[in-house]
């Protein structure tokens, strides 16, 4: 499945426990699930009637992180099963959109570096032929392309584990200035994600995993028990936030600031909007030193054709010098 279809799973199981339907009476009948896989529908029914909770039944179907396996399972026990799969979706959400605009960030810097692989060796057409130019050209470009199939097709549709995923993403965290933007990113979602489940009336506990989930930044994810247990030992949100060791001082002391004055959903807001806007400068910056780089290599290109072009003139006006001679 798809994080579209996982999110609008949840949503469509929620709003059927809102409407006061029993979740055994909603899988059963085919008509009320219309909108969910056979499958996924049936195997949640098996479940949960051998007596398994509806959070192991989601487990079973191994499309969701443990992250968001801990947040239906807070809101399972508090009573607030809907509002807790309406979190995790929201979560599902911000992270599929932060993935596509991530794409769309890259994808102008990686056709541009496909052109570099086209443009860079054209002398070759010159000194070498067509032949010895295609030899050459073709891989880069090719490379890119299938990178960006994979990232668009493939990737929405592996297991929330599958090291597919989280392979990729770890080595693009390490690259300087994307990585950067991601985690700035990441840092936007927890914070928007946390404000909308406070303000929807989960449990601080259950709020904090869905943020947790939604970042999808791996430095967050690694101590996400960490961070937790802070707040189960009755810790503040702060204290859990420095927990993570993954947030700068400034957003710290923002959200120290907040649950002193009492406004964390309205704080929280102004710094998903801040931390937002600081990863999109970053990656306009990356955009902006792509064209850069494109240009000088299109500038160096033609720069070495004309000094070859020159010095093959000189060579043959001296070779025609000796013949005369």
């Amino acid at each position: 499945m798809t994080d579209a279809q996982v999110a609008r799973l949840l949503r469509d199981v929620a709003e059927a426990l809102r409407a006061g339907l029993p979740l055994q009476s909603y899988l059963t009948s085919p008509t009320t699930t219309l909108t969910m896989p056979t499958h996924q529908r049936e195997l949640l029914h098996a479940t949960i009637e051998s007596g398994a909770s509806m959070t192991t039944a989601f487990h079973r179907l191994g499309v969701l992180t443990a992250v968001e396996l801990s947040l239906l399972g807070a809101g399972e026990k508090s009573g607030n099963f809907d509002a807790a799969l309406d979190a995790a979706a929201d979560g599902i959400e911000r992270r599929r959109k932060a993935r596509l605009d991530t794409l769309k960030g890259l994808a102008y810097p990686l056709l541009m570096l496909a052109a570099a692989g086209c443009i860079l060796p054209l002398p070759l057409v010159v000194t070498g032929g067509v032949a010895a130019y295609l030899s050459k050209a073709v891989w880069l470009p090719l490379v890119v392309g299938l990178a960006l199939v994979f990232a668009v097709f493939v990737v929405p549709r592996l297991r929330p584990g599958s090291p597919l995923r989280s392979v990729p993403r770890a080595v693009m965290y390490r690259v300087p200035v994307v990585g950067a933007s991601l985690r700035r990113g990441g840092h936007a979602r927890f914070a928007q994600t946390l404000s909308s489940c406070i303000a929807a009336g989960l449990g601080m506990h259950e709020a904090l995993a869905a943020a947790i989930s939604a970042a999808d930044v791996p430095d967050i994810a690694a101590r996400s028990d960490e961070i937790l247990e802070t707040l189960h030992r009755g810790g503040t949100l702060t204290e859990a936030v420095q927990a993570s060791r993954a947030f700068h001082p400034r957003f710290i002391a923002r959200v120290a600031q907040a649950e002193a004055t009492g406004r964390l959903p309205e704080t929280l807001e102004e710094l998903a909007a801040a931390e937002e806007a600081v990863a999109t400068r970053m990656v306009r910056g990356l955009v902006i030193a792509s064209i850069g780089l494109v240009f000088l290599s299109v500038v160096v290109v033609i720069a070495i054709g004309i000094i070859t072009g020159f010095q093959g003139y000189l060579g043959s006006i001296d070779a025609q010098i000796q013949m005369a001679k």
